[in-house]
C-alpha cells in the first residue's frame, strides 16, 4: 500500500495535551486499492498502534475516532511536538505497506503576560491570557523556581518584598497533568508606599499625621531630633510600618537609613508605653529613666 498524505487546517498553529486530530486529515489517491482501515502510531515500526475503519470507496479522513487497537487502548489524544506514523491498510497482511511520518503543531502557551503591584508594594498580580482547553496553570516565581499552582485562573496573587528586584516570572499551561513549557515574564520591582505625610506635620486622609524616623517613638508631643515633623498635643508618635514594611522600606529608601522607620501620631486615648533608649514613657503617668 502506498503512504497517505496528511496535511495540518492552516489555523492550527497550536494545539494541548489530549488534542482530538479534527484538525489533521489524512487522503490517499483514488488509484489506491480500497482501503479497510488506517493505522496510527508514534512508532515507525507500528509495535503498538490506533486504527479507525475506512468506508469503501473513501479517500480521506481526519484524526479524530482512532481507537486503541494493538498495545494501547482508548481513544487516541494526540500530545504536541510528537511525531507520529501513518499507514493505510486494505485485508492483505501480507503487502507492504509505507508509512508517513508527521509532528503534530507545538504547545499552545499563554501570552500578554503582565504584572500589576498592589498592597503597598507586598504583592503583585500576574496575569496572562487563557489557552483554549486548558485546566491549569502553573506560575515560577523566579523563573527557575519554585513551581506554584494558580488553577484554572488567569491571574496568580503572590507576596513580594516592597522594593526587592525579581529578575524573571514564568507561566506554563497545562491539561491532564501534560503542561507546556514555560513563558517569561519580564522582570519586575513593586515599589513600597510612601510613609503617610513626611512633611513637617501632613494630614493623611484617616486623620492622623506621620514621619520617618530613627527610632520607635517619644513623649507625646516630643519631636523625635531624627523626625521630620512633630505630634500636636494630645497625641503620641507610633510605629506604622504598613503592608509588609512598605513604609519603613520606603523610608530608608528615600529619606536616609538613619530615618528608616516609619511613625505616625495616635491620639492618646489608650494607655501605652514605650521605650526609647532606655528611658520609659507612658500616657499614664509612667516615666522613668533608664539606667546607666
Amino acid at each position: 500500500m502506498p503512504a497517505p498524505t496528511v496535511t495540518k487546517n492552516a489555523s492550527l498553529s497550536c494545539i494541548i495535551s489530549g488534542y482530538d486530530g479534527s484538525g489533521f486529515t489524512i487522503s490517499w489517491s483514488a488509484t489506491t486499492p480500497d482501503v479497510s482501515w488506517v493505522d496510527i502510531s508514534t512508532s515507525s515500526s507500528f509495535t503498538s498502534y490506533y486504527h479507525k475503519a475506512i468506508s469503501p470507496g473513501a479517500t480521506s479522513t481526519d484524526g479524530t475516532l482512532f481507537n486503541g487497537y494493538v498495545g494501547v487502548s482508548g481513544p487516541l489524544k494526540f500530545s504536541p511536538g510528537t511525531t507520529y506514523y501513518v499507514r493505510l491498510y486494505n485485508g492483505c497482511a501480507a503487502c507492504a505497506r509505507a508509512s508517513t511520518a508527521f509532528t503534530s503543531p507545538t504547545w499552545c502557551l499563554p501570552d500578554s503576560l503582565s504584572f500589576s503591584c498592589g498592597n503597598s508594594g507586598s504583592q503583585v498580580t500576574f496575569s496572562w491570557n487563557a489557552v483554549a482547553g486548558a485546566d491549569n496553570y502553573y506560575v515560577l516565581v523566579p523563573y527557575p523556581g519554585t513551581q506554584y499552582t494558580a488553577g484554572n485562573v488567569t491571574s496568580y496573587v503572590f507576596p513580594v518584598t516592597p522594593g526587592e528586584t525579581y529578575s524573571s516570572w514564568a507561566v506554563q499551561a497545562c491539561k491532564d497533568g501534560n503542561c507546556s513549557g514555560p513563558v517569561l515574564g519580564n522582570s519586575f520591582s513593586c515599589p513600597p508606599a510612601p510613609c503617610p505625610g513626611t512633611g513637617h506635620t501632613y494630614a493623611n486622609p484617616s486623620g492622623s499625621v506621620g514621619a520617618c524616623g530613627a527610632s520607635f517613638g517619644v513623649n507625646p508631643g516630643e519631636a523625635n531630633q531624627y523626625t521630620i515633623g512633630t505630634c500636636p498635643a494630645g497625641k503620641h508618635w507610633t510605629r506604622d510600618p504598613g503592608p509588609g514594611l512598605s513604609y519603613d522600606k520606603w523610608c530608608k529608601t528615600n529619606v536616609n537609613s538613619t530615618r528608616g522607620y516609619c511613625h505616625k501620631c495616635d491620639p492618646d486615648t489608650s494607655a501605652w508605653i514605650q521605650i526609647e533608649r532606655g528611658d520609659v514613657h507612658s500616657n499614664t503617668g509612667i516615666n522613668a529613666p533608664g539606667g546607666p
